[in-house]
């Protein structure tokens, strides 16, 4: 990662990383081998091999069948802004918690949690005694 180049492209790729990961864990988790997943989206198993090892480009097409024959969802969208993806099980707590179906309104709360975490790490980084100093509060 010290060199530029590299770490350019390294994550410019990061998102089909995520999506390799997805479909990778959802075959595993549903008992699919490499060959069973290849013959219900009608490739080779070498192909399928190829996608996980992140060594095949692959089109939209092969990533909608991949995640349609998975049972996952395939968004794909542009955004200047950093994206997180939450597990299922959270989302269904969280959800839960709060009391709503909207994914909007969970999603401003975890913005609003992570926005809360950078300004503490801004903090600490300016001011190592911060953590200190709350600490002490929370304890009265």
């Amino acid at each position: 990662m010290k060199d530029e180049k590299f770490a350019k492209v390294y994550n410019s790729k990061r998102p089909l990383r995520i999506f390799i990961r997805a479909i990778k864990a959802a075959r595993v988790e549903k008992g699919l081998s490499q060959k069973d997943l290849a013959g219900a989206i009608g490739t080779s198993q070498p192909v399928i091999a190829r996608i996980e090892a992140g060594k095949q480009n692959i089109s939209y097409e092969m990533m909608n069948k991949l995640s349609d024959t998975l049972g996952l969802r395939l968004y794909i969208f542009a955004t200047n802004e950093e994206v997180l993806t939450l597990p299922k099980e959270l989302c269904d707590r969280l959800r839960k918690t709060i009391g709503t179906d909207e994914s909007g309104e969970i999603s401003d709360l975890v913005s609003s949690m992570l926005k809360s975490r950078l300004k503490i790490e801004e903090e600490v980084s300016k001011n190592p005694e911060f953590l200190k100093e709350m600490a002490k509060r929370s304890i009265r």
